[in-house]
């Protein structure tokens, strides 16, 4: 089967989120972002004298597709393989692969509608179910629910950096997985202290003399207001305020207009990637990275196909 580029899957429509949808009544993203900053790139700084770091990362992808208890229901086994071109499409140009390990099934209708939050939270108990020590886990479930406000939630990582992440099935082939994704890779929200949607930690000013030590520590993302309700449908930002954020940044609330990583960003995941013993197990050491000459061309554990 032939794997569809991200701007083959946006034109067909299988990328049905939209700013609009934002607005209507669902949460974005729930991976917690108060947890103290993991300055990777300075131990790295502090090891290059003894550290020899390469190019390129293939890391390995554990698939999990929830369905109830009966085998019904469930993300279309089929489309994994377009999950994983949506990740390649959005890293590969910062030097990270993908690879999918493999695929399995969890039937167990209580996690196939996830609660996340409050006292009935199920997310360390879905991620506690079939988990892989090598690969980062992505878990598809039909739907996940914020359990304080009753909102949607498109998508959740366990922490910043991690190595498990869930999706809900209607957001898998969006850039919420990749978003997820960058989670897990030691990346906060670009909006990151803003009082609009995220109040924990401090907002970076918007003449970004505090880049370093506020919002999502990297200085080549601009102060960010949070985009919900703020980005029109031609993908501009129209919230004034005299802010200049990136509407096509992955790890922004942009919705569809989601596209890119910055040269920033890239570096912060290549250290945690070279650094990180939560981390460390899930990259293919071996993994052989061809130039790329084409959207089709994936990396896995023995070469290229």
């Amino acid at each position: 089967m032939r794997i569809r580029t991200l701007d083959e899957l946006r034109t067909t429509n299988v990328l049905s989120e939209t700013v609009l949808a934002f607005n209507d009544g669902f949460i974005p993203c729930l991976t917690p972002q108060s947890a103290p900053n993991q300055d990777f790139e300075q131990i790295l700084r502090n090891k290059r004298g003894l550290l020899s770091t390469p190019d390129t990362y293939c890391i390995n992808v554990a698939f999990h597709i929830v369905r109830r208890t009966n085998g019904t229901g469930g993300f279309n086994v089929n489309q994994v393989d377009d999950i994983t071109q949506v990740l390649n499409d959005a890293y590969n140009e910062h030097g990270v692969y993908f690879y999918n390990d493999g695929v399995d099934f969890i039937n167990n209708t209580v996690y196939f509608d996830l609660l996340v939050g409050g006292v009935n939270d199920e997310l360390d108990d879905l991620f506690a179910i079939n988990n892989a020590s090598d690969a980062i886990n992505f878990y598809l479930v039909n739907q996940i629910t914020d359990d304080g406000s009753g909102l949607e939630v498109a998508g959740v990582a366990e922490d910043i950096t991690s190595i498990n992440l869930v999706v809900g099935n209607d957001h898998a082939l969006e850039p919420t997985s990749p978003h997820e994704m960058g989670h897990c890779l030691n990346l906060y929200h670009t909006h990151r202290g803003s009082t609009d949607c995220e109040p924990s930690g401090c907002a970076e000013n918007i003449n970004g003399n505090n880049c370093s030590t506020c919002g999502d520590y990297i200085c080549d993302t601009p102060a960010d207001p949070c985009l919900l309700g703020k980005v029109d449908g031609l993908c501009q930002y129209v919230g004034g305020g005299g802010y200049t954020p990136l509407v096509n940044n992955f790890m922004s609330y942009a919705g569809g207009c989601r596209s890119d990583f910055t040269n920033g960003q890239a570096s912060r995941m290549h250290a945690a990637l070279a650094v990180s013993s939560v981390l460390e197990p899930v990259i293919i050491t071996n993994c052989v990275v061809p130039d790329i000459s084409g959207p089709d061309v994936l990396c896995n554990s023995s070469g290229i196909h």
